[in-house]
């Protein structure tokens, strides 16, 4: 079985806002904001995912201080191989 990889990219530069809405204009952006910050179903789901938005988090900022992320070898390799910049 063959696997085919392809890349590509995509740019976005600002998007999911109703038709009425200029997304270039502050006012118009602030004013959906405001009143779907004080719909119901908004303030509900917001809750929600809070607590699991919290626990995701939590669980990638989790760091163990004792694990060894390098082998000595590979650190000294990384530092001779890392580009260098000089600012004057």
């Amino acid at each position: 079985e063959q696997v085919i990889l392809k890349n590509s990219s995509m740019r976005h530069v600002e998007g999911g806002w109703p038709k009425d809405v200029d997304y270039i204009e502050q006012t118009d952006t602030n004013r959906f904001r405001k009143k779907a910050e004080k719909d119901d179903e908004y303030k509900n789901a917001v809750k929600t995912l809070g607590p699991i938005i919290s626990n995701c988090m939590r669980q990638n900022n989790t760091v163990d201080i004792y694990e060894e992320y390098f082998l000595s070898d590979e650190i000294s390799q990384a530092i001779l191989q890392a580009p260098r910049v000089c600012q004057f």
